[in-house]
């Protein structure tokens, strides 16, 4: 199970009332799933809502107009998560804030960092929490929230057209986003994902401000996937080396005892991009590059192997 928060800044209401979180892009929830525990931050009433339990068993696709259309008639955030609407508290950030006294204990820590995460990340749609920040907010939702009722009109879940489905059907361009949902969804050989991962993140927060593609946890190392297109002109390997001085300092990893492991760093570059000239590949003990390209079904081939 996993802890996730969804950010939204004025559809709480319709959120909550319906039981769903949506989304534009294709990647921000796909490793949300069934059983997963999530809340929900507002972030003009400056309330976090929940916890909220997820139904459905991973994302789907759904034309309901529960957050409105654009002047196109096209439906708002199809990308969806259905979660229970039982048993939901609401809980003001400053009470949050104010219930931490005591600046040398962990809890003071872990509660200034939990807020940092949420109020500096809220421009995103979903970030995940490790396993100790969502127990955290969880009992403090539970033990200072205010229980809330909804209006009814809960749309009853039934396991909809998925997103990746979706995609594929129509289409879409395979976008860095299309490519990362279809990462975490297909789960590639060993060489990318070894079996005794335990752990897969999708935009994890790293140092409360940096943003990476997918984080990967095992029992024996941690490793930073970076994801870049043909046409993507920034390098990535100046972002994945400030990602790994982050992880060895970074106090969100310490429940995974990340001093501990192996760090590295994983760049998946599409065929024609620059940064796969000999001049810029990093081939150094803790940062491997791999070149990649898709077919017209969707399969990513990742140095020739066909992988998904």
């Amino acid at each position: 199970m996993k802890y996730h928060v969804f950010f939204t800044a004025k559809y709480s209401t319709q959120c909550l009332d319906n039981g769903r979180f949506g989304a534009t892009s294709v990647n921000s929830l796909v490793d949300v799933s069934k059983g997963d525990t999530a809340f929900l931050f507002d972030g003009s009433k400056w309330k976090i809502f929940g916890p909220l339990k997820i139904l459905s068993e991973k994302q789907f696709y759904e034309t309901d107009k529960i957050f409105g259309s654009n002047k196109r008639g096209v439906v708002n955030y199809p990308n969806r998560i259905a979660f229970d609407t039982q048993d939901m508290n609401e809980l003001d950030l400053n009470i949050l804030f104010s219930i931490e006294k005591n600046y040398y204990s962990p809890s003071y820590l872990l509660n200034r960092t939990l807020l940092s995460v949420i109020t500096a990340n809220k421009q995103v749609h979903s970030t995940p929490l490790t396993i100790i920040e969502g127990k955290y907010l969880e009992s403090q939702l539970l033990e200072r929230g205010v229980k809330i009722e909804t209006n009814g009109g809960f749309l009853s879940y039934n396991k909809k057209e998925f997103v990746i489905n979706n995609v594929i059907r129509k289409r879409k361009p395979k976008s860095e986003a299309v490519l990362e949902m279809l990462l975490m969804t297909y789960k590639p050989s060993p060489t990318l994902f070894n079996e005794d991962h335990t752990l897969v993140f999708n935009q994890f927060i790293l140092g409360i401000q940096r943003q990476i593609d997918i984080l990967a946890i095992s029992k024996k190392e941690i490793i930073i996937f970076e994801i870049k297109k043909r046409d993507n002109l920034s390098n990535p390997y100046i972002q994945v080396k400030e990602y790994l001085d982050y992880l060895v300092s970074d106090y969100r990893l310490e429940p995974y005892h990340h001093k501990e492991k192996d760090h590295k760093a994983i760049v998946l570059l599409e065929v024609g991009n620059r940064y796969l000239n000999n001049n810029y590949i990093q081939n150094t003990n803790n940062i491997q590059t791999y070149s990649f390209f898709c077919d017209s079904n969707y399969c990513i081939h990742v140095n020739g192997t066909t992988e998904l």
